[in-house]
């Protein structure tokens, strides 16, 4: 809303300098305003293919520079093995935080899954991700085809954000 509303107010003003002062500029601003915050207000949505449940998701920090994500996943009933990704992905931090760790093919249809994720020093504001609140989102994305996008392949669970580390 924010963002539209400096626009509209200078072009309206433009507007007016133009025409003179009446109602026909307020008329077009009063119709365009919906029109744009219906546009700013929409998104892609995400791209959700449900193939596998996750469960148990949990976030530790066994040192500084280290995120261990741990979760039970299992397959829908319907899908089989091997899945048809190139490449899947954890993506434990979001939405504040955008990384991925690639996981190992699956090989079974029920399973755990423990990743050690490397974080380099200083790249995350761990103060940030504090609030119980708005972290942590842990779902699991899937590489259709080479330079493609993820999406995500799984449910999302809400987890606690991690302890640092004794």
């Amino acid at each position: 809303m924010r963002v539209f509303l400096p626009f509209l107010h200078v072009i309206s003003h433009k507007h007016e300098k133009r025409c003179g002062k009446g109602l026909m500029p307020r008329f077009f601003m009063l119709r365009l305003l919906p029109l744009l915050v219906l546009v700013g207000g929409c998104s892609e949505p995400e791209v959700y293919k449900p193939l596998i449940e996750i469960s148990n998701a949990e976030l530790t920090r066994p040192a500084e520079d280290v995120l261990r994500v741990t979760l039970d996943y299992e397959l829908v009933p319907e899908e089989r093995l091997p899945l048809p990704y190139k490449e899947i992905v954890v993506s434990p931090l979001e939405p504040q935080v955008k990384i991925f760790a690639a996981l190992e093919e699956f090989i079974l249809s029920v399973d755990t899954v423990i990743v050690k994720i490397g974080i380099p020093p200083q790249s995350v504001d761990w103060q940030e991700l504090s609030d119980k609140e708005e972290c942590c989102v842990v779902s699991l994305k899937g590489l259709v085809e080479e330079g493609g996008t993820y999406e995500r392949i799984s449910n999302h669970l809400r987890v606690l954000p991690p302890e640092p580390p004794q």
